[in-house]
Parts: structure tokens; sequence; C-alpha cells
């Protein structure tokens, strides 16, 4: 172990489906255990601020108020202020928490709720909503009748791969996340959009949990929906964001959200990539969410695509071939019209990001501007 980081105890609920000793019925019950694990710890000098995020927003839901918070550049990773209690699906969120929802983790209270069997900033239940509140319920049988499932081992390797993802630095509590942008989101009201600020993702996985993070990191679940539509910018284009504004809010920002960049060298962005990551996302939730038989072929597809591990552009060129395997079924065998409303709604991205493809060539390296300007002559 390096002096970056250091070994902490992490509470682990898991659940234990057995049949007792003298019965017949089978029964499930919660029970916990503790593991040892490693939490990047860098030094001051080890890291450095990339960005600066300021905004200062209405009460919206699921998003961060009024603040400036800052993304850390570290081991080659951007780090995002650890806050779980901007995940929808977090029970940080309920009325009787105290705590401001914008104020994120410090290093000693992520340390604490991790090893302690409160609330879960893991996420370790799989079964239940994400955070809720579970105990043991005392201490495991010595004998058994029969063992139907015993989770002890997924649950403290889940949590092993989940602290990878954390990271402490100068009192405050990180988790790793991706580059910024903004995103277009609409505000509610018909017409009414405005720029907002989210991380692309950590990683390409389908299910950024499954995959080892704890919570919506930088609000990349929450910004999907733009992504697909190929509506956001990079950090360095706040004038070009500020212009994709609605009518609405062109001159008066309800949002106020502005990418301080520090670092301009660790913009890489790709919009092609992200783009296609969240269409191959919202495709295959959708099959998966399905149960039309006709589409069982395509689900194994995706699954399998889903889960290889390629060089990132043969991810980008398997995944955009599942795309168009998936708008030729979609029009060969008019699957349209008994398609749930997220497969039309992904259907209709597919197109649109399929005929900008065709007018660039195949290629998955456009810059936002030749995207952008790609994507309005193919829809004149």
């Amino acid at each position: 172990m390096s002096v970056s980081e250091h070994v902490v105890e992490v509470y682990v609920p898991y659940t234990v489906a057995y049949v007792p000793k003298g019965c017949r019925n089978a029964r499930t019950e919660t029970f916990a255990t503790s593991t040892s694990a490693i939490i990047r710890a860098p030094e001051p000098s080890e890291a450095q601020i990339a960005f600066w995020l300021n905004s200062c927003k209405l009460n919206r839901p699921h998003i961060p108020q009024t603040g400036r918070h800052e993304i850390v550049l570290y081991d080659g990773c951007f780090w995002w202020p650890f806050n779980p209690r901007n995940d929808q699906r977090s029970p940080y969120r309920d009325v009787g928490e105290q705590r401001p929802i914008e104020e994120n983790f410090t290093a000693d209270e992520l340390l604490t709720t991790l090893r302690t069997k409160g609330r879960d900033p893991l996420g370790l239940e799989t079964e239940h909503y994400w955070g809720r509140q579970i105990y043991g319920r005392g201490r495991r049988p010595d004998e058994v009748r029969e063992l139907q499932e015993d989770g002890r081992e997924l649950q403290i390797a889940m949590a092993q791969r989940r602290m990878s993802h954390l990271m402490i630095w100068n009192g405050r509590a990180y988790a790793k996340g991706g580059e910024p942008v903004y995103f277009q989101h609409c505000l509610g009201s018909p017409g009414c959009s405005d720029e907002c600020m989210a991380s692309i993702g950590a990683d390409r996985s389908i299910e950024p949990t499954a995959g080892g993070l704890p919570s919506d990191i930088g609000r990349n679940e929450y910004a999907q929906s733009a992504f697909a539509r190929g509506w956001f910018q990079r950090a360095d284009q706040y004038g070009l964001a500020k212009s994709r504004r609605s009518d609405v809010s062109k001159y008066v920002s309800r949002v106020a959200d502005y990418i301080e960049v520090v670092m301009p060298e660790t913009i890489k962005l790709n919009p092609q990539e992200v783009r296609l990551d969240a269409l191959f996302r919202a495709v295959c939730r959708g099959l998966l969410k399905s149960i039309d038989p006709r589409l069982e072929r395509l689900r194994q597809t995706f699954v399998e695509v889903g889960h290889e591990y390629l060089r990132p552009t043969e991810v980008s060129r398997a995944r955009y071939s599942a795309l168009m395997e998936f708008q030729g079924r979609m029009d060969r065998d008019d699957l349209f019209r008994c398609a749930g409303e997220k497969l039309r709604d992904a259907y209709e991205n597919v197109c649109e990001f399929a005929a900008t493809m065709e007018a660039s060539g195949g290629n998955f390296t456009l810059s936002e501007e030749d995207d952008w300007a790609l994507g309005t002559l193919v829809g004149s």
C-alpha cells in the first residue's frame, strides 16, 4: 500500500436465503459483516483542481443548489465532490434529513458512514432503494437444512470495487467521474430550456453503479437524455451552450451554470462517443425491460456487446453496429408501434444519429461544431 492510500473498515450488508434445520420453508434474512478496503488519500500536492463548477440554481430536484465545487485531477482521472444526497434514489433527500442537500461529504463523514451500519454510502443493497437503512437480524444460524443463496462474498467484492471509485483529499470526499460538460436541460415549462452541468461519466459502462460507481456521480444519469440527443457542449464552450438556450431563457438564465476551466489541456471530449454511449444505454435498457419475444435476439446482441472488453475504437464500432441492427429491425419488422415509449424515443434519436454519421462518413471524432452542423443539414 502506498502513502497515498488508507485502509478503512467497511460495513457490508448481505442477504442469505436458506431453509432452517427442522423446517421445510425457506426464508431470506439480512445480515452484516465488515471488510477492510483501500481508499485513495493523496497528499494536497499530488492532485490538482482542473475545473470549478459555479451555479446559482433555483430549488429544482436532483440538482445541487447554489455553490462552487471543484473537479480534481488525480492519477489521470477526474474526481467529483461526493454527495449521495444528489442521487435520485437516495433517502438522504428525505425531508427528515437535517443537512442541506448542497453540502458535499467531508472526509471524516465518509469514513464514519462507511464503517457504521446506518445509511449506506456505497449503495450495496441491490434489492432495495439505494441507501435504505438495514440491520443484521442477529447471528447467522450455525446449522441449516439447505443453503440456497449466500450474498456475502458477492457484496464484499462489490464493496471493494466501489471503494476503488472513492477518494479523500484536503479533508473532503470525492468520487471518480468524467469530464464536465454543459447540457441543455428542459426546465418544465413548454419550450423552456437552459444550460446545466454534468459529468460525461467515469467510464462507458451501461449501468455505472454496476460498473463500480456508488451513485449518480456528477449527474451523469440525469443528463443521459440530453446526451442521446446531442444537446451538450464542452466545458470551454460556454458561449455555444448559452446560444442553445430556449428563447424564454435566452437573456435571463434561470440556472446560471458556469464551468471555470483551470486546466484546458485536460479537455478531450469526443461528442460522438458520448452520444453513442447514451443511445446504446437507452436502447439496451429499453430492450431489457421489454417482454416482446421478437426482440430476444436484439436483447442478446446488446448484452453481449455491452459486456465486451475492447479497445475504445472497437467499442464504438461494435455499439454503432448494434444500434444499426436495432434500427433495421424496428423498420423492417414494424416494431415501432408495439415498442414502449422509451424505446420509441431511443429509435428516433438513433435514426437522427445514423443520418449524422452517414453524412460524416462514419467518423467518430467529429468536433462538436461539425456534429451540430451536420445534424442541421440532415434535418433540413
